[in-house]
């Protein structure tokens, strides 16, 4: 048999108190991301909402729907990376 399709494992990352798991600079660039998608997502819901009220004409209740929008995806967001955050640990 050949060896060819088999990958091995490798273990996983240790850090340098030696304590198996992700760095603590990988730690650090996850949780400094997390202050970033939160604002994000609200300027930009209410930034598109805003677009189309200069569009269509409809000021102010597309801005207030892409703030709602961009509220909720902000929130949607910030659970699923503190969610990948817990199973890392």
């Amino acid at each position: 048999m050949s060896q060819e399709g088999l990958e091995e494992k490798k273990p996983p990352p240790v850090s340098p108190r030696g304590e198996p798991g992700i760095s603590p600079r990988a730690r650090l660039a996850h949780l400094s991301s997390l202050a970033f998608i939160f604002p994000v997502s609200i300027a930009a819901g209410g930034f598109a909402g805003h677009y189309l009220d200069q569009k269509l004409a409809t000021f102010p209740w597309l801005t207030l729907l892409g703030l709602i929008f961009g509220i909720a995806a902000g929130f949607i967001n910030l659970l699923k990376a503190v969610n990948a955050f817990d199973r890392a640990d």
